[in-house]
């Protein structure tokens, strides 16, 4: 509605989709959610990119997703939602961690593991 030419990247890229007005690009990562959207779980990637690309980045949110019967989402519920993204620190929660097992495998002793 607003001029832009969208092109969806969400498959190896860290984000959804590329809005391109003229020489304008927004980059937009798309968040679903059935709770009220107040949080969404971002990846390190998506964060990454947001933050080299600052002024570029928006977050779409659809929160209140409702599912049919059939399990289908219901298109006529919920809250679309458009932010300007720049992640900060104070933004951002770490919830889960990559844990690197050793190259040197230090074993339990005294453990069957067959």
């Amino acid at each position: 509605e607003q001029g832009f030419t969208v092109t969806d990247t969400r498959v190896g890229r860290p984000y959804d989709a590329i809005a391109e007005k003229g020489d304008g690009v927004l980059y937009l990562e798309a968040k679903g959610t059935t709770s009220d959207g107040a949080r969404v779980i971002v990846t390190r990637n998506e964060v990454a990119w947001a933050k080299a690309h600052l002024g570029q980045c928006v977050m779409g949110i659809w929160s209140g997703i409702v599912f049919d019967a059939s399990g289908e989402v219901d298109p006529t519920q919920g809250v679309r939602e458009v932010y300007y993204w720049h992640p900060e620190g104070h933004e951002l929660e770490p919830i889960d961690y990559d844990w690197h097992v050793p190259i040197k495998k230090q074993f339990w002793p005294n453990l069957n593991y067959d």
